[in-house]
């Protein structure tokens, strides 16, 4: 398999049609919603509601770049100022809003419905921070917590990084046009290592469960259990080769 921008483009939207309501849910819950103390259903629908008014109105639009950055800071803040005004919520950050807004962008860019590919941003989460930093902080400060003026600086560090060819794990100068590009790399290549990773664990396990007591794998329960492992090990090698 041919690991360039379209290919990755083209497993990201995992051959859906486009639905932006599908596309705002999905990077909605990408916030993992179960560390956001406080939120419901209601709050949900209020931000979800918020983002979908503000997007399909932006594809409408052709921004300079300085414009963009204000819309994508609006967003962001607005955002932020629907989930924070509920009492039962525990304030967030600029990290999560930047987080939904960027995937929503990263969507529409593998969609083809906003073309300018430059002006977009990179999702910031642990997995950038590590391809960037070593880490899974920035100066100490989970990526849900960071701050805009701390969102505003990886942004930058972000664009020096790509001025030349990047490495992702394994994987050495490869040459990207900017940070949507470099974002896509960086998440498949990922997600594969860490599949790969976690294949060998499970591998690992079986083994330890087949070789503890030969005679307890014939019993339907546990060879039950081993089709389950083995039906995750699949959809985890599927990916795995991506050279």
């Amino acid at each position: 398999m041919s690991l360039d921008v379209k290919t990755l483009k083209a497993k990201f939207v995992n051959g859906k049609s486009y639905n932006i309501d599908e596309i705002i849910t999905l990077a909605y819950r990408d916030l993992q919603l179960r560390t956001i103390k406080g939120h419901n259903s209601t709050i949900q629908t209020q931000c979800i509601n918020y983002l979908k008014q503000q997007f399909e109105k932006i594809i409408q639009q052709s921004l300079s770049d300085a414009d963009f950055e204000i819309e994508h800071n609006r967003i962001c803040k607005g955002f932020l100022n629907i989930i924070n005004s509920h009492s039962s919520i525990v304030k967030q950050n600029y990290g999560k809003a930047q987080k939904v807004v960027n995937i929503i962008f990263k969507f529409l860019v593998a969609y083809g419905k906003w073309n300018n590919e430059d002006q977009c941003h990179m999702p910031v989460d642990s997995f950038v921070l590590r391809w960037l930093y070593g880490k899974d902080t920035y100066n100490g400060t989970s990526w849900s917590n960071i701050s805009a003026e701390e969102y505003v600086q990886i942004q930058k560090d972000i664009l020096d990084r790509i001025k030349n060819p990047i490495s992702v794990g394994a994987k050495v100068n490869i040459a990207v046009r900017n940070r949507a590009e470099a974002d896509y790399y960086v998440w498949y290549i990922t997600k594969v290592e860490k599949n790969y990773k976690d294949t060998k664990n499970a591998i690992k396990k079986l083994a330890d469960v087949i070789d503890k007591d030969d005679v307890e794998c014939v019993k339907k329960e546990k060879v039950e259990q081993i089709i389950v492992e083995l039906e995750k090990l699949k959809t985890r090698v599927q990916d795995l080769w991506y050279n």
